[in-house]
């Protein structure tokens, strides 16, 4: 799944946003928290807690595989975890002050078997999903220009 969205603020500045996991809990509106284990960078194991629906929690770890400071960042499950997901956050200047934001997730269909007991089909797994990432754009956006405002 892939959504983007415009956000008039400086591609150092989103970049440096969205890099910083311990920020996620602000825009993604599932995370509980993260637990950013050492310097950001490539290597770095970040561990997600998140709840759905209030009962529904899942604990997912995600190392840090590209770090292209300010264009992309790329996350991915550790080869020895069970499932796998990747998470891909892209900036795209297009404007002085004025950027592109991407997030692309990707999964294996077994993932969702942390938080639900059994497997739905994929395009069930999108329809409930893709409004969420639309979400986190729209709170990324408002988070990014109203900062930008303050200044």
């Amino acid at each position: 799944m892939v959504e983007s969205i415009i956000i008039k603020a400086s591609a150092e500045n989103i970049f440096e946003y969205v890099s910083n996991s311990n920020n996620d809990p602000k825009w993604r509106t599932e995370v509980d928290r993260m637990d950013v284990q050492g310097e950001i960078k490539v290597g770095t194991l970040i561990v997600e807690y998140s709840s759905f629906y209030k009962f529904l929690h899942t604990i997912t770890p995600a190392e840090i595989k590209e770090f292209d400071k300010p264009n992309k960042i790329i996350l991915e499950t550790p080869e020895n975890h069970p499932t796998w997901l990747q998470v891909i956050r892209t900036i795209k200047k297009i404007g002085n002050e004025e950027c592109t934001f991407t997030y692309e997730v990707a999964f294996s269909i077994d993932f969702m078997k942390q938080i639900m007991p059994f497997t739905p089909p994929a395009a069930l797994i999108v329809m409930w999903y893709r409004p969420r990432i639309k979400k986190y754009l729209r709170n990324l956006k408002g988070l990014l220009e109203q900062s930008k405002g303050q200044k």
